[in-house]
């Protein structure tokens, strides 16, 4: 999850503990497999989860590379495709570096954020996993 991720709070009559923000979340597997999500993350007194409407799922493959992570990935979903888009869509080649124990891609730090790992699992769907 981006280290600097934009939150907004809820209306404290509605929910005082609630912040939501709209990120992106890189999801990497032990077996070098990948998503990049782009959803709300809710944060409830420190705790975080996905949300589950209006997620886009990029699905890939990563390997470490001189001490920086290659990821290679495409759109696979998204909940109303854009006019003319076709997915899976193409696949995108990203180099991420390793910066104060943070990753960093295109300018952006992310961290790691353990609470999020079972809903980002869960959207890595296994009957539409990406073929090189």
């Amino acid at each position: 999850m981006p280290v600097n991720a934009k939150w907004q709070s809820a209306p404290a009559d509605f929910e005082p503990n609630l912040s939501t923000a709209s990120i992106r979340v890189l999801y990497f597997q032990p077996d070098g497999k990948m998503s990049v999500i782009g959803c709300i993350v809710y944060k409830r007194s420190g705790h975080y989860t996905i949300g589950a409407d209006g997620q886009t799922v990029a699905l890939g493959n990563w390997h470490e590379e001189r001490g920086r992570i290659v990821a290679r990935s495409r759109l696979v979903y998204r909940p109303v495709q854009k006019i003319g888009e076709k997915l899976p869509g193409p696949w995108v080649n990203e180099v991420l570096t390793s910066e104060n124990g943070k990753l960093l891609l295109k300018g952006v730090q992310y961290r790691r954020v353990p609470d999020l790992d079972k809903s980002a699992a869960e959207l890595m769907p296994q009957a539409i996993s990406p073929k090189p």
